[in-house]
């Protein structure tokens, strides 16, 4: 899940993690690494620490497979996809220029056959000028640009990470999880960013990291009011019931991942018995986000999970999972839903005035599916495969398959 990790004693040894070396870091590092009662690291990292471990894996070394983004191309586009937010381009101090290079090879080469709008990592202030830098250098490419700043606030809910920001603590720890940015930080990154024309776009899980990349958006808007940039929390598993109403007054977009709001091993054995009760039976609500007049948008958070948004838009319908429904009242209509991943996914791209709907002077951006799926179930609507995809008008995707469109 990019959150959590192990690692072998030799690998340990490999990468310089000791526990001398662990020792000597500051405490909210030392945290992310689990150490036995002698403080020898166990091998179990999560955050920043499982991203220390991951640095070993192949293509975290600054090469990249050609091949890699080819292919990913190929597989967004069978799915009816034409657009997609890269929500982690990389975060300059660490990863330099690899992945922006392979989306600028793709452009040149006439092989990026979506439209792609990236995000560079923010970890403190200092990191904006290097991304403003990389925004410039690789502005004018066909179907690609820099468009906003990422920020993690927090990381996930699930045991034995916990790493979620949340009000309530977790039963077995009694913590409430980490701030992975201060709020502070977080609110100067969003005004700076602003100011610059760029988005943010936050990674927040628990109701507490919610809150506050809400108030780093407030921040925004108060500073540059004149600015309808749209700003973008994803994830959303907790939102306090007293934030959601906020997403619409502050023109905020709320990007969901659908796919996760199932009652599944995951949620029922990793999150419910850790959490706030309360807390538990309120996941995901795309519903009330959206009757309060936010603006929800459809991810995916490929490749951790599915990237296709038919089994996305299947499994927002009806919330269900082995172990029963999760939050059914939450459950959003197929109208909504294709508003989400369609002209509101396009928003949160900052692509609204280009695709996103079929409008007489946007591009032709197209998809034919092989029936009305206003007529499907949910489960038949998960099994859809485009007959075809268009960008700007182009056909993407092999010849038509055999079907009654």
């Amino acid at each position: 899940d990019a959150h959590t990790a192990w690692a072998n004693h030799n690998m340990l040894q490999v990468l310089g993690v000791t526990a001398a070396a662990v020792a000597a870091m500051p405490k909210q590092n030392r945290e992310y690494f689990r150490v036995d009662a002698k403080g020898e690291p166990t091998g179990f990292a999560t955050e920043a620490g499982a991203s220390q471990l991951f640095k070993a894996l192949p293509g975290r070394d600054g090469t990249y497979d050609p091949d890699w983004g080819r292919r990913a191309v190929q597989y967004y586009n069978e799915r009816g996809v034409t657009a997609v937010l890269e929500a982690n381009a990389g975060h300059p101090p660490d990863d330099g220029e690899t992945v922006l290079r392979v989306y600028k090879e793709l452009s040149e080469q006439g092989r990026l056959t979506l439209h792609v709008s990236a995000l560079l990592q923010a970890e403190t202030f200092g990191d904006l000028g290097k991304i403003y830098e990389l925004r410039r250098k690789y502005s004018g490419l066909r179907n690609f640009a820099i468009v906003g700043v990422k920020m993690f606030a927090d990381g996930i809910l699930e045991y034995p990470a916990q790493t979620a920001a949340v009000n309530h603590p977790y039963s077995n720890s009694g913590k409430r999880g980490v701030l992975k940015i201060a709020p502070e930080v977080m609110d100067a990154i969003a005004v700076d960013a602003d100011r610059h024309g760029m988005i943010v776009h936050v990674h927040a899980i628990g109701d507490r990291a919610v809150h506050e990349a809400l108030d780093a958006i407030a921040a925004a808007r108060r500073a540059n009011p004149g600015s309808h940039l749209p700003h973008t929390i994803a994830h959303l598993q907790l939102i306090d019931p007293a934030d959601i109403p906020r997403f619409g007054q502050l023109q905020a977009v709320a990007s969901f991942q659908l796919l996760w709001a199932a009652a599944d091993a995951g949620e029922v054995k990793l999150v419910k018995p850790y959490i706030d009760p309360a807390g538990y039976a309120l996941q995901y609500p795309a519903r009330s986000v959206s009757a309060s007049g936010g603006t929800v948008a459809g991810g995916s958070d490929w490749p951790v999970t599915s990237g296709n948004p038919w089994e996305a838009i299947a499994q927002a319908m009806t919330r269900e999972g082995p172990y029963g429904v999760l939050n059914g009242s939450e459950r959003l209509t197929l109208p909504v839903l294709l508003r989400a991943y369609t002209i509101n996914a396009a928003k949160a791209l900052c692509l609204e005035s280009r695709i996103g709907s079929i409008e007489v002077g946007k591009e032709a951006d197209l998809v034919l599916l092989p029936r009305d799926i206003t007529q499907l179930q949910p489960r038949e609507i998960a099994a859809v495969r485009p007959v075809w995809t268009r960008v700007h008008g182009a056909l993407v995707t092999p010849a038509a398959r055999d079907s009654k469109s």
